[in-house]
């Protein structure tokens, strides 16, 4: 749904003091290994759905590498939910299909029984409850507010990590068990050994992604 068909769609059913938006969220996980928890930022950026005005831009680094994007999503949701005034309507978009679809069934699963991380999606819904909002999560294509505000939580992201410093990330990290050898989640020092995966942390880097990516096309003319 493009914010024009939102502000239209619910524009004339609307209280004459209820407030429309518009919302992105986000929770990019700079994970310390691959299929581990990492350190993840909240971040999410809400505007008026009929004017496009700006209302809120905010971003929250997880304390330790303890959380998935799943979870930090969430958080962003919520963060974009406690901003708003009550009785408002939202919608907000989010790049996790899965999500959308959670949300939509209350994070229940077709048995009845709660799905995973409850005890952020629950906190969600109390505040979504006690302001009485009208709120909407749909799985949008990326454009250039997604992709602006995962760039910026990103580089939270790593001012976190460099913050926290290595005791603490080591300390708080939890690794699934690997089907096959780990491999750290970005960048080796370059020329590095690796003899230890699971004990050896590695700074983030934003710009590995990017660099693999033109390496690839570059390799594919």
């Amino acid at each position: 749904m493009s914010k024009k068909e939102f502000a239209g769609a619910v524009g004339p059913t609307s209280h004459p003091n209820q407030l429309t938006y518009l919302a992105w969220a986000v929770g990019p996980c700079l994970n310390v290994y691959r299929g581990s928890t990492g350190i993840t930022v909240s971040a999410w950026e809400i505007q008026r759905a009929d004017t496009g005005e700006f209302v809120d831009r905010n971003f929250i680094p997880s304390r330790g590498a303890n959380r998935r994007e799943w979870e930090a999503t969430i958080m962003g949701i919520a963060g974009v939910c406690e901003r708003l005034p009550p009785t408002s309507t939202a919608l907000i978009r989010v790049r996790q299909e899965e999500l959308a679809e959670a949300f939509a069934s209350g994070f229940r699963k077709t048995s009845g029984k709660p799905m995973a991380g409850q005890d952020f999606w629950s906190k969600l819904l109390v505040v979504i409850a006690d302001k009485a909002l009208r709120v909407s999560v749909d799985f949008a294509p990326e454009d250039d507010t997604f992709r602006t505000l995962k760039e910026d939580a990103k580089k939270e992201g790593i001012r976190q990590f460099d913050k926290l410093g290595e005791a603490q990330v080591r300390a708080s990290v939890e690794v699934a068990k690997p089907k096959r050898r780990l491999r750290p989640g970005f960048d080796p020092v370059e020329g590095g050994e690796i003899e230890e995966p699971a004990l050896i942390l590695r700074r983030p880097n934003q710009f590995a992604g990017r660099r693999r990516l033109s390496a690839n096309r570059k390799a594919m003319k």
